[in-house]
């Protein structure tokens, strides 16, 4: 407990930080709903290891919003997406034995939608 002024403030982060994280390794999978279709993806190791890493590369890039239309923004906007698509085919060779998985099929969706 913080005293602040003439309340109490409570620190509870440490607690929810901990709950959060074991409410979360206990989740055997997720459904993943796109308009056409929901995936059920209950991955194993591997999958996790390989989703993870396409998560963390990937926050870091960005696309084109409808509002930016220079030049180089264009041009920085396709040099992003031409990194994503080679992450992208990376991963998918990396789950070539997990071609029937939901990762795989979503990378797959990803991957059309880019081109």
């Amino acid at each position: 407990m913080k005293r602040q002024g003439t309340g109490m403030r409570i620190d509870i982060s440490s607690i929810l930080k901990r709950k959060i994280k074991q409410a979360v390794d206990s989740v055997d999978g997720i459904t993943i709903t796109l308009p056409f279709i929901s995936l059920n993806i209950i991955p194993d190791n591997k999958e996790r290891k390989i989703a993870r890493e396409i998560v963390i590369r990937l926050a870091d890039k960005r696309v084109l919003n409808s509002y930016e239309c220079c030049d180089s923004c264009i041009k920085h906007a396709l040099a992003s997406l031409h990194e994503i698509r080679v992450l992208l085919v990376d991963k998918q060779v990396e789950l070539m034995d997990y071609t029937d998985s939901g990762l795989y099929l979503l990378v797959e969706l990803i991957l059309d939608s880019i081109r």
